[in-house]
């Protein structure tokens, strides 16, 4: 439509009326009255309080989402990262955005995000997305309008790194247990694992590792598996 500057500038949600305010003749700002369930409005504009305008809209008011966990809880900055949100009230949405805010500055990083199911969401980050260490994680369903008012906390790692085998060969079909030592490769508990990749890059074991007690690195049982 097209409303003039008045100071009867009105929304109305349904026959509920708020005030509004002109940002140009064809857009109006308004505030919609708040809810304390899921509602659907039908909203349409005055300019003299009295007529309203001719083409109305939908507009369905959501109850807060939450978040409850973050699956996994940190990632690595050199990395793409697909992060899984668990909450409540994960409505569907286009316009689904998620924000990492850095605890150490202001500065955020936004993504998008695409809706799982009615309680989980996922939040797609890029290679070198990241810049700092501690984040906490909010989401919004409409575009960054509003935002989750829980969050959780999110930390990035720089890329595991193998410096030394304790065993560079072995027995066919012997097992043997190996300690893999180097930075990132056991971290706030997560599982890590030892995986062997044959020359044409096949796998042909992966086995779970436990982290050593000083943090250097993990230990693993491997079986030789045999040559081809």
């Amino acid at each position: 439509g097209v409303w003039l500057n008045s100071t009867l500038l009105s929304c109305f949600f349904g026959n509920l009326r708020v005030s509004a305010a002109w940002i140009s003749p064809t857009m109006v700002d308004c505030i919609s009255p708040e809810s304390t369930q899921p509602t659907k409005w039908i909203v349409s504009v005055s300019d003299n309080g009295i007529d309203l305008s001719t083409f109305e809209a939908d507009f369905i008011q959501f109850q807060d989402p939450t978040i409850h966990s973050v699956s996994p809880k940190f990632g690595f900055s050199s990395a793409s990262n697909i992060i899984t949100l668990i909450g409540d009230s994960v409505h569907s949405s286009d316009s689904v955005k998620c924000l990492f805010r850095d605890v150490n500055s202001d500065e955020n990083v936004v993504v998008n995000g695409i809706i799982f199911n009615e309680t989980a969401l996922n939040c797609e980050v890029g290679e070198n997305d990241f810049t700092s260490t501690v984040y906490l994680i909010s989401y919004s369903l409409n575009a960054g309008v509003d935002w989750c008012e829980t969050a959780l906390s999110f930390v990035t790692l720089s890329s595991p790194l193998i410096e030394s085998l304790s065993h560079e060969h072995g027995i066919v079909n012997n097992e043997l247990s190996a300690m893999v030592l180097g930075k990132n490769l056991a971290v706030g508990g997560s599982l890590s694992f030892c995986q062997l990749i044959d020359q044409d890059g096949v796998e042909a074991m992966k086995r779970s590792a436990t982290p050593l007690d000083d943090g250097s690195g993990i230990a693993c049982k491997i079986t030789c598996p045999s040559a081809t």
